[in-house]
């Protein structure tokens, strides 16, 4: 029983982080849309580009290709209060910036939590 439990809870956390990837998924690589703050490419800079941007802060990698869709709007290969303040200075406070995604766990979901798996 032990085991139906832990194989059920890993579908879950599955099924969890495929929704999370597509909710945050990244077009083709743009330079000139990263270089204002368009981390994800999808043509706005809003709460999608900070969360990549707060998820890759701190770190440095080896090229623009490998770091620019993870938050360096400056190309400096590092992902920092630079890339944070150009992010900033285009963030996009209008009608058009999609909301956050709202996820209510289902029925099902929530009497699994209930039961302690």
């Amino acid at each position: 029983m032990v085991r139906v439990k832990k194989i059920l809870l890993l579908a879950i956390i599955g099924i969890m982080i495929l929704a999370c990837n597509n909710a945050y998924a990244v077009s083709p690589w743009d330079p000139e849309k990263i270089k204002k703050g368009d981390f994800n490419c999808d043509g706005h800079t809003n709460y999608l580009d900070f969360d990549i941007l707060k998820e890759n802060f701190g770190r440095t990698f080896g090229s623009w290709e490998e770091s620019g869709n993870k938050g360096d709007a400056n190309g400096d290969y590092e992902i920092g209060p630079e890339d944070f303040g150009i992010l900033k200075d285009n963030f996009e406070f209008n009608e058009q910036t999609p909301s956050p995604p709202i996820t209510n766990p289902e029925p099902a979901t929530m009497s699994l939590l209930g039961l302690g798996l």
